[in-house]
């Protein structure tokens, strides 16, 4: 028996951006099941884990955040829904802009 890879969702994201996700839902046929970031192993391309909620994205080509399952692939949906919290980077030091 052989077996076939995973298959993780893509979350593109730009640069310059603090993301903190909530929770994940996926439409299956059974019906909405809510995934919890701790139930999730997510991963950057670029970017730095902050915990297993939260994600730092400062390169300047943006980002993809890699989301598995610890334990197999992704049952069956028709739509996924991402309840997440993007917070703005800031671009410079402030001393550097009012030169103190």
């Amino acid at each position: 028996m052989s077996s076939l890879p995973l298959t993780p969702l893509i979350l593109p994201v730009i640069a310059g951006l603090k993301i903190t996700i909530d929770r994940i839902s996926l439409h299956t046929p059974q019906g909405i099941k809510t995934l919890l970031p701790e139930d999730l192993i997510i991963a950057t391309t670029y970017g730095y884990v902050l915990s297993q909620k939260e994600f730092l994205i400062p390169s300047h080509q943006g980002e993809a955040l890699v989301i598995n399952l610890p334990n197999g692939d992704f049952p069956n949906f028709s739509q996924v829904e991402i309840r997440y919290k993007a917070d703005r980077l800031p671009m410079v030091n402030i001393s550097a802009c009012t030169g103190n």
